[in-house]
């Protein structure tokens, strides 16, 4: 019996990474974006949040629930797809429920999508940023959230929401918007002043409209669940490549790596390494400074106490607060 190999199929084994994703229960946007988006080798498991209303979303026990049950699971991260709930809680309220959640994930990192968005536009170099938000945001999230960037040292020379404005619908299929809305809208409002723009609202549907601004803007944009995507595959060291959705995804592998670690509160010690091309970063050669685990492999994750420390897949590291760790 003859054997044929040039005939596999992808089979949506996440060979490469598997990743977590928190959602409302009646939202379907984030995780078809994540699926549209996801490369293969990258698998998506999501666990639903009972939404009632803005207010107690955050409440115990939801998100708690949700992140047990994927913690069943060996993933590498997982997504908290709320872009708002940064900007309603501000980063104090941010840490807290990240690390609230965190102590039910088994040591699994939780990624919310505004500290994804900082840390890329950090990757991009973009200091002046413009804010889009979905019509169902409203002026007091757009202020909220021009704070909460400004917060993390960027200058926003635009806020806005989408209108008219509507209300989320229940479920949410993604149709509050269409790509032609959300494109007119941003070449309509975003100043010439701006470095990147930020389209944020993950119930928002606007993956689609990336590549066709950033040709028109020559800037670039990001989108919350597209820039939680890129921020996740970093945090687990996934070596790879995105096409047709950013500029952001062409960017260094490091700077993801470098926000976990010094919100963990570990040090990381770095040293010169080789960078090849294909290892889903743009460029290649001897990079100083460059982690050397970006090169090695696959990023884990090991628990010490109530930190977690980078290393290898066979080697775990003894650090605590406040100490360096080297990777070599």
């Amino acid at each position: 019996m003859g054997r044929n190999v040039n005939n596999l199929q992808p089979d949506g084994h996440g060979w490469r990474a598997r990743l977590g994703v928190l959602t409302h229960d009646d939202s379907a946007i984030s995780e078809s974006e994540l699926w549209t988006m996801a490369p293969d080798g990258v698998s998506l498991h999501t666990s639903r949040v009972f939404f009632a209303d803005l207010a107690t979303f955050a409440d115990s026990p939801g998100p708690e629930k949700a992140a047990d049950l994927l913690a069943r699971l060996p993933l590498q991260a997982i997504i908290y797809a709320w872009t708002v709930g940064s900007y309603l809680l501000g980063t104090t309220g941010e840490q807290a429920l990240v690390s609230r959640v965190e102590q039910h994930s088994n040591g699994i990192p939780v990624l919310m999508s505004a500290p994804a968005a900082t840390a890329g536009l950090r990757a991009l170099d973009a200091e002046r940023v413009a804010l889009i938000h979905a019509p169902f945001f409203t002026d007091d999230f757009d202020e909220k959230g021009a704070a909460y960037f400004r917060e993390h040292g960027f200058e926003v020379v635009h806020v806005s929401h989408m209108m008219p404005p509507v209300e989320v619908p229940h479920p949410n299929t993604g149709s509050v918007a269409s790509p032609a809305d959300i494109y007119e809208w941003v070449r309509g409002h975003v100043p010439s002043s701006a470095q990147a723009i930020f389209i944020g609202g993950n119930a928002l549907r606007a993956i689609g409209v990336i590549a066709a601004l950033e040709e028109d803007l020559r800037r670039p944009i990001l989108t919350a669940n597209q820039v939680s995507l890129w921020y996740a595959l970093r945090v687990a060291g996934a070596e790879v490549r995105v096409d047709d959705y950013g500029q952001l995804f062409k960017r260094s592998c490091l700077e993801a790596a470098e926000e976990v670690a010094q919100r963990r509160r570990v040090g990381l010690q770095r040293s010169a390494a080789v960078l090849r091309e294909g290892d889903g970063c743009a460029g290649g050669g001897a990079v100083s400074g460059l982690l050397a685990g970006d090169v090695v492999g696959v990023f884990e994750f090991a628990q010490v106490d109530d930190e977690v420390a980078w290393g290898e897949a066979d080697h775990v590291l003894q650090a605590s607060e406040g100490q360096c760790v080297a990777l070599r």
